[in-house]
């Protein structure tokens, strides 16, 4: 017959131990899942949150564009002949405005031959078919864009002055200053300024000319 050892105290608190550790694991995963759920659910709440607040100015924003065309379409057609006349000024220099801003970039943004050669056929629906040919503005020879790729030359668009002055029929004439950083790759950013002159054609949309009137400054960037 074999003999049957009794459990000691260490053993059983042992085991009791063993059991309560369990338990404390359990109640903690338990916990971590809750905490990390609620975190879950409180960061899809702050998501639609900005979702919808998005939303909300994107509403806002276009029915004010809305609001505005409807208002100057109005003003268009006033029999006033000063009302008519402002409201004309105003329609036009806002559209010219809002088209240099879109022309802009395409023309002086560019870091290769590629993106330089490219800018014409971007900038089409922004100018007259001639200004096209204005090597002042648009040089396409291809070994000037070579230079580009040859000398790491890089130029990027800061942002645009714009003033307009009194529109006669559909012409608009504009003034530019062009504002953007030019650098050679690993070389210090230059700050720069360009004038441009023109006109803007109310009816057709495009600048019906555009002349780069020259360099106004140059000097080192702000934040070399």
């Amino acid at each position: 017959m074999r003999y049957k050892q009794p459990k000691s105290l260490w053993t059983t608190s042992l085991k009791w131990l063993q059991a309560g550790l369990l338990v404390g694991v359990i109640l903690l995963i338990g916990r971590i899942a809750f905490f990390n759920h609620g975190q879950g659910e409180e960061s899809h709440q702050i998501d639609r949150l900005k979702s919808d607040n998005a939303s909300l100015k994107s509403n806002i924003t276009n029915k004010k564009r809305m609001m505005d065309m409807q208002m100057q379409q109005e003003a268009l057609n006033n029999s006033n002949p000063i009302i008519k006349k402002s409201s004309r000024q105003l329609a036009a220099g806002t559209q010219a405005e809002q088209k240099a801003n879109e022309l802009f970039p395409i023309l002086i943004n560019y870091s290769s031959a590629k993106t330089y050669l490219a800018r014409s056929s971007k900038a089409s629906k922004y100018v007259a078919r001639h200004i096209l040919q204005d090597k002042q503005i648009f040089d396409n020879n291809k070994s000037a864009a070579d230079y580009i790729d040859y000398a790491g030359l890089h130029s990027q668009l800061k942002d645009i002055d714009f003033s307009a002055g009194n529109i006669s029929g559909n012409n608009l004439p504009v003034i530019i200053k062009v504002n953007y950083f030019s650098w050679f790759t690993n070389k210090r950013r230059s700050d720069n300024q360009d004038l441009y002159l023109g006109t803007y054609n109310y009816a057709t949309g495009r600048f019906s000319q555009l002349y780069r009137f020259g360099n106004l400054y140059e000097g080192a960037g702000n934040d070399d």
